[in-house]
């Protein structure tokens, strides 16, 4: 009862504007009158459509008045209008109605290409990786003597296993063979000895 004679006095004072602070559709329901905050609702929100082609002239065209406009054209043009708008849907809990109230989209600047391509050809530079030598490993302490001749006795080591036979070794097949000699009766052919060393050497 009380609603129904709120609802009749609001009708009476229709011609008069009340304030939208009090009774606009972000405060109650437009069809009932129930207050949003005294109920349970339902918020969504509907996506505008965005203007063709068409009604963008349509609406240049009237914003200069350049030609005189057919009403259905205008018409046209302004429901388009407001169909750009997002709109917060609020559906009434008590009359199960849907209130919609239009919000304006603000404007996004548009980038230029320009900018657009500094910003791909500042993301696709990249650093030129340079191969560490060292593996990571810290070589300020040693010096460059040490370096070389660690290289020198590597290079050493790679001949002799390319060779496969070692200089004590050389030296004991050449005793073994002048043996042979001495025991076959062979007379071996005497070197110049410098010294008890060297003979010594020899023989082993």
């Amino acid at each position: 009862l009380i609603l129904f004679y709120h609802r009749e006095k609001c009708k009476r004072f229709s011609h008069i504007e009340l304030s939208s602070q009090n009774f606009g559709p972000s405060v109650m329901c437009q069809f009932c009158g129930s207050l949003w905050n005294t109920m349970n609702h339902s918020i969504r929100i509907l996506r505008g459509k965005p203007l063709s082609k068409s009604v963008k002239k349509i609406i240049h065209s009237m914003n200069n008045g350049e030609k005189r406009i057919p009403k259905v054209q205008r018409s046209l043009a302004e429901k388009c209008i407001k169909n750009k708008m997002n709109r917060l849907v609020l559906k009434c809990s008590v009359c199960s109605k849907s209130t919609k109230i239009p919000f304006d989209k603000p404007q996004r600047e548009k980038v230029q290409k320009s900018e657009i391509k500094s910003i791909e050809s500042k993301a696709k530079r990249k650093k030129k990786r340079t191969k560490d030598r060292t593996a990571g490993l810290n070589i300020s302490g040693t010096s460059n003597s040490n370096v070389t001749e660690g290289l020198k006795q590597t290079n050493i080591r790679k001949v002799e296993s390319t060779t496969g036979t070692t200089p004590t070794q050389k030296i004991k097949k050449l005793n073994i063979n002048r043996l042979k000699d001495m025991v076959n009766g062979k007379k071996a052919t005497p070197r110049k000895r410098t010294s008890l060393h060297s003979f010594l050497t020899e023989l082993c």
